[in-house]
């Protein structure tokens, strides 16, 4: 039996300030583009998959302060595409450029659909 190891999702978590902004928004599916400058790298969980780390987050009483996964929030493994936490599971994301961020006025959404 191959034994793999399990991987180590580092934990991203929407800045407090635009957690009910963005989860008043109106739900949207696809890829999502992320504002890093949004976002607090707060700490890394090993779990088998997403769902699994989301429910270990629940479940644990963290000393490190990491609060459990909300809507809005996301998980990165390695070099991979990050994974926000949607209303009904995971969603691919990616995160926009300093560049890109620029580019969107003020008044647009935390996160907004990348067109493929």
């Amino acid at each position: 039996m191959v034994h793999r190891a399990m991987p180590s999702y580092r934990i991203f978590q929407l800045r407090k300030d635009y957690v009910q902004a963005f989860q008043d928004k109106a739900p949207k599916s696809g890829c999502l583009a992320l504002r890093d400058s949004r976002y607090d790298e707060v700490g890394v969980i090993t779990a088998d998959s997403p769902y699994e780390a989301w429910l270990m987050l629940r479940q644990e009483s963290r000393a490190d302060g990491v609060r459990e996964l909300g809507v809005g929030d996301a998980l990165q493994t390695g070099d991979e595409a990050p994974l926000i936490c949607a209303w009904w599971g995971f969603e691919p994301a990616e995160w926009m450029s300093a560049a890109q961020e620029g580019a969107i006025p003020v008044e647009a959404e935390e996160a907004v659909a990348v067109s493929s």
